[in-house]
């Protein structure tokens, strides 16, 4: 006599096959080239297949951290710095490349060297750091454009370049301008008419030079790392030396202005010196 009896238990019910079995089985299905997962089609090379398996015998079986192993990431540095001098990027803090998102590093500062920044902020005024940095990251996108995209200024944001880094091709900006403007155009700034960049871009720009006041920082007397970020932004519009639409509108709300002196009077304090490299490069390399 034989019984259905369940193997599983029950608490697995709910779970599915993996997406790599659904994409392996979309792509059969539909004869499709399969993405999901890798089916080489050549041996590997012998020195991959020794390091698989000396890596085995040594118990490293973990992914690697993100940012890759600190020999690899000092390798990168030194190799950045033979290309292009001491001018490195992403934020190497502590010598190595550790990471490239102003809130990661201000993250990665605050944790590592235990900075008291933001310590005293109310749930209210966290609130509203989070939705300033991410009318941030949208004008990031009408500042790049703005030097990338708008043919009236890439120009001299280009030859700007060339000269501050006379190593650097001006076939390989342009192919970097390519892949900017296919960037553009996915994230979809790209796909907006000229006006309406600088539009979207100056209605960002009216949010922080509102919320800045005509004194102090945002939350009071004192910066904190909300007015760092919106420093970043203000700085490299205001110094920038090629007149957009984005600079003319900074120049005419004193708010922007006042604190951007304001929070580059502070920094500068602290920098080391530092040799420019064209337009806005001592305050930061443009987007």
């Amino acid at each position: 006599m034989t019984t259905n009896r369940e193997v599983a238990a029950r608490r697995t019910k709910g779970f599915g096959t993996s997406i790599f079995s659904e994409i392996t089985a979309l792509a059969n299905a539909h004869g499709a080239v399969n993405l999901g997962q890798g089916f080489p089609d050549f041996e590997a090379p012998a020195f991959v297949k020794e390091a698989a398996r000396r890596h085995i015998a040594e118990d490293r079986n973990q992914y690697a951290a993100s940012p890759g192993l600190p020999r690899l990431r000092q390798e990168l540095v030194a190799d950045w710095r033979r290309r292009h001098g001491d001018v490195v990027a992403p934020y190497d803090p502590d010598g190595e490349v550790t990471v490239g998102d102003s809130d990661a590093i201000i993250e990665y500062l605050r944790r590592r060297y235990r900075l008291p920044i933001d310590g005293g902020l109310s749930d209210g005024q966290r609130n509203l750091d989070l939705l300033v940095r991410r009318t941030l990251d949208d004008l990031y996108w009408q500042m790049s454009w703005s030097r990338w995209g708008d043919d009236r200024f890439w120009p001299a944001f280009r030859d700007a370049l060339l000269s501050a880094h006379p190593a650097i091709a001006a076939a390989s900006l342009e192919a970097a301008r390519e892949y900017n403007r296919l960037r553009y155009r996915y994230q979809g700034i790209g796909r907006y008419e000229p006006a309406q960049v600088y539009e979207r871009g100056i209605a960002n720009l009216r949010v922080v030079a509102d919320l800045i006041g005509t004194t102090g920082f945002v939350f009071g007397s004192e910066p904190s790392s909300i007015d760092a970020a919106i420093y970043g932004f203000v700085a490299n519009i205001h110094f920038y030396d090629i007149e957009t639409p984005l600079k003319r509108y900074v120049k005419s709300r004193p708010q922007l202005v006042r604190h951007c002196l304001d929070m580059h009077g502070r920094t500068a304090q602290r920098r080391p010196p530092v040799q420019a490299h064209g337009p806005g490069a001592a305050q930061g390399a443009p987007p």
